[in-house]
């Protein structure tokens, strides 16, 4: 175990989602490869070698999974995004560690908009990430 149990909460959390990602990737995967493995069968018993007439079985194939199984596949990743929350928004915090350094807050001019230097570390970041991440750490300063 490392000094820092909030690292350990996240980097369990960050395999879980990791191995959900395979696990839903999983079925498509192995009906386009189960797909192309009996398309390249018959291919070579019939000596037909044209290379499209794998690929509309195979995109008919992960379609259907895709079909089939979205509605399981959303309800995992909905299952997950709600303990990601609840690792982010509840666990950290009570651990009573702040993940994220301190932002500069930037100067606004007199209409009210930021600007941002070259040397700002937060150039590369959108405005809208920007503006969310100096409201919460105003509101974890607080």
């Amino acid at each position: 175990m490392s000094s820092a149990p909030e690292l350990d909460v996240l980097t369990q959390h960050l395999g879980e989602g990791l191995i959900l990602s395979l696990i839903l990737s999983m079925p498509a995967v192995l009906a386009a490869a189960g797909i192309g493995l009996v398309m390249g069968i018959l291919q070579a018993v019939t000596q037909v070698q044209e290379q499209t007439l794998a690929a509309a079985p195979k995109i008919l194939g992960v379609f259907a999974i895709i079909l089939l199984g979205g509605g399981v596949a959303m309800t995992m990743m909905m299952r997950y995004m709600t303990e990601s929350a609840v690792v982010a928004f509840n666990e950290i915090p009570q651990m009573g560690a702040k993940l994220a350094p301190p932002l500069p807050i930037p100067a606004k001019n007199k209409l009210g908009f930021v600007f941002l230097s070259a040397r700002s570390p937060v150039v590369s970041w959108s405005s809208k990430s920007f503006l969310l991440l100096t409201a919460a750490q105003h509101r974890l300063s607080r």
